[in-house]
């Protein structure tokens, strides 16, 4: 029987530079996997936001056709806040919502909010008869009306790496449809 020695000749075995490109290459896989990850986690907190506004703008929809009374949903994106109003009677004042569950809140402080015109309008005609009323929408603000419409604005909603989502408000219907903004529509 042969003697087992410890010398081996052809050790199978990694060289430190066979090892050093596997770290290397393990470096560059898992960069890739985290900036993904990162990047995904931004647009859930967009999109979770997107869906709050939503949720407020059915809200503002729902208390004005139930009350009779015009809604108004203000944003300060300054502040990055947001609240729903009501018309007080026959006044033209608007008042705070007070006692309801969603009625005002704050976006993330990543995200940029702006409220403007609705530029996705097709027929025109619509949009000028909507914007024709008795108290002037501030531009800041959506008003919510007794008879199920709506002004025809569009919230933007923008993250730190330039993604954005519109929310469009339907004049006729008060229906809001979340849009992604690709690349070029800025």
């Amino acid at each position: 029987m042969a003697a087992v020695s410890g010398n081996r000749t052809g050790a199978q075995g990694f060289t430190l530079i066979e090892l050093m490109v596997v770290v290397i290459v393990l470096g560059i896989v898992t960069a890739t996997v985290v900036s993904q990850f990162g990047a995904s986690r931004h647009e859930e907190i967009l999109r979770s936001e997107a869906r709050e506004l939503l949720a407020v703008m059915n809200l503002a929809y729902s208390e004005a056709v139930t009350s009779s009374r015009l809604h108004r949903l203000r944003l300060d994106p300054g502040k990055g806040r947001y609240w729903l109003e009501a018309r007080s009677g026959e006044e033209v004042a608007f008042s705070p919502l007070r006692n309801v569950a969603g009625a005002s809140g704050t976006i993330d402080v990543r995200l940029s909010a702006a409220v403007r015109e609705s530029t996705e309008r097709e027929d025109q005609g619509e949009k000028i008869l909507f914007n024709l009323q008795a108290t002037p929408t501030p531009s800041d603000a959506i008003d919510f009306r007794p008879d199920g419409t709506a002004d025809a604005r569009e919230v933007e909603l923008r993250d730190q790496q330039g993604f954005a989502l519109l929310l469009l408000v339907n004049p006729l219907t008060s229906r809001v449809d979340i849009v992604e903004v690709t690349g070029g529509d800025e």
